[in-house]
């Protein structure tokens, strides 16, 4: 293998718990969501469907100031 070939191993299960606080938490207040937006990108995340959640609640923030779980459903 070399250095440009990635290598698909499953994150650790602590990882995805952390990835999900996250999202978790930026649904429920505007500061977490705030600076989430400010300190993440939807890279960060390990998850296809934490990536596309993440982006989601980044566009209604900037768009909106905020995002709660109502606002996430409809966006997605």
């Amino acid at each position: 293998m070399n250095a440009t070939e990635e290598i698909d191993i499953e994150p650790p299960h602590i990882v995805l718990q952390a990835e999900q606080a996250v999202l978790g938490s930026m649904l429920i207040t505007r500061e977490a969501a705030q600076a989430g937006v400010q300190m993440l990108t939807a890279n960060d995340f390990n998850r296809d469907d934490h990536r596309t959640m993440f982006a989601a609640i980044e566009r209604l923030v900037r768009r909106d100031g905020e995002a709660d779980v109502v606002t996430l459903g409809e966006e997605l």
